[in-house]
This record gives C-alpha cells, structure tokens and sequence, in this order.
C-alpha cells in the first residue's frame, strides 16, 4: 500500500520517567510497501528493569512476522502470529538467561503490551495486547486500563495460560473506508478526554493526521510531542511571582499515525 497511505511516527519519554531518570520504554515498528502497510506501537511495563528492551523487540519482531505470514497467505491467523512470537521471544530470553532464572529475565525484558494495524488491498484490522489508544477517521477509541495497572502482557503465556493474554481483534473495515488512522501508548490518554468524542472536542488530536508537515518532517511528531512535555517557568508581573508549567504527558507517549495520501485523492 506504499503510496496510498502515508505514515508519520514518533515517541517523548514521560515527564515521570525523566525525573526518575527512566529511559522511554515505549517502542514502535512501521513497514509498507505495494502489498501492505504495517504499523505497531508497543509499551514496555513501568515497573520492569529493562522492558523497553523487550518493547523494541517485540515492534521489531511484530512487522517481520506479520509481514512474512502476508507474504505466504491472503488472511492472518493471529494465533500463529502470537504463537510465533513467543517461540521467539523464548529464544532471546534463553541466551540472556545465562546464570539467571528464566522467569527473571522475562520479567525484566520482555513484558510489554501492543497495539498493532494490518492494511492490505481490501481490509485493514487493528489489534491489541494490552491497552492505548486508536483512532480511525473521525472517532477514537481509548482502550481502559487494567485492574491494578496489570495488562495482559503476551509474555505471561511463557509462564503460564491465560486467554486475556491473546491478542484481540478490535476493528476489520474494508480499506476503502480509511482515510486516516491512529494508534498511541496509554500515555497518549493524558491529553484526551473520555472515549469516543468526535475529533472536534479531542485537544486537536486531528493535527497529527491533517497536518502535511507531519509527513513530510520525519521528526516532527517527536518535535510536537517534546514541546508538549516541555517545563515552562514564566514570570507573573501582576502577582511579582514565578509560574511554573509542568509537561502534560507524565508516561511514555508514542504515536504512529496513517492517513491517505491526499495527492492520490485529488487525482
């Protein structure tokens, strides 16, 4: 589908972790070409050691199996997909796991949730794993958290079988409705109202998908996302004090943005 639709990504570490000194753990993956465009943000567990690790593997581990399973057949089987990731991921924590106890490193590495969209010709499917944020056209979605801030991590089922821990189907639409798509990390939900709002009421979330410059500038999501985040002190003249603004995004926030290309629309 490379050509008909155009992508625009980027990720800002949350106003939390950087006074905690955290590294981003969030993590994304992106690939098209004329077959299928493929998209995928994933969102390393907060309280995990190294999970933005296991964040960047899985985005990266994620498209490469997708893009395969689509080379060989017309539909996807997600049980095979998640099924192969495991097998993988099992494998990375085998060779890290020198000395150390299986289950530690998987908890450390690899737990991390996923939010992912297939395009093809004819349909385009968005999953998840865990929770975020998606968006198609003129409505978003905000997946709820989980009791205790516990999503069903894939890399449980290394441990132990839960079907919570499957990845789930939210939407299957024929491509030909889609004009613009979005998907984000939970920490997008600090600058969004309740779900289902129509973009008009949505803190100008639009502006990522009808912005040209967001297509054509590779780093200007992560350039909005960071002045955003920003920590502003200004002086109040009136009052003779000094006001001070905090970032509005406290986790994490990557977003990974999917929209028709408008030069193949006016032609």
């Amino acid at each position: 589908m490379k050509g008909i639709f155009e992508i625009a990504r980027g990720s800002v570490t949350g106003r939390n972790h950087v006074l905690a000194g955290n590294n981003n753990q969030d993590a994304y993956g992106v690939f098209s070409n004329a077959q299928m465009t493929l998209a995928v943000v994933c969102d390393g567990c907060g309280s995990c050691l190294h999970s933005e690790v296991g964040a960047k593997i899985g985005a990266k581990l994620w498209i490469s199996l997708v893009r395969e399973h689509l080379a060989q057949h017309s539909e996807i089987n997600w049980q095979q997909i998640q099924q192969a990731m495991l097998v993988e991921l099992k494998k990375i924590a085998q060779t890290i796991a020198i000395g150390m106890p299986l289950i530690e490193v998987i908890k450390d590495y690899f737990l991390f949730t996923l939010l992912g969209v297939v395009i093809t010709p004819d349909q385009t499917t968005v999953i998840s794993l865990g929770d975020g944020v998606m968006g198609i056209n003129e409505k978003l979605t905000i997946i709820p958290d989980y009791p205790n801030n516990a999503p069903p991590y894939l890399a449980y089922q290394l441990f132990s079988s839960s079907q919570e821990n499957n990845i789930q189907i939210h939407h299957q639409v024929s491509t030909h409705e889609i004009n613009s798509l979005l998907i984000g990390t939970d920490g997008l939900k600090d600058i969004l109202p309740s779900t289902h709002h129509p973009v008009s009421k949505i803190n100008n979330i639009a502006q990522f998908w009808q912005d040209d410059g967001y297509f054509k500038n590779p780093d200007l999501i992560r350039r909005h996302l960071f002045l955003m985040n920003r920590e502003t002190i200004k002086p109040n003249w009136e009052h003779q004090t000094l006001e001070k603004k905090v970032g509005q995004l406290s986790d994490d926030t990557t977003i990974v943005v999917i929209r028709r290309n408008p030069q193949i629309n006016a032609s």
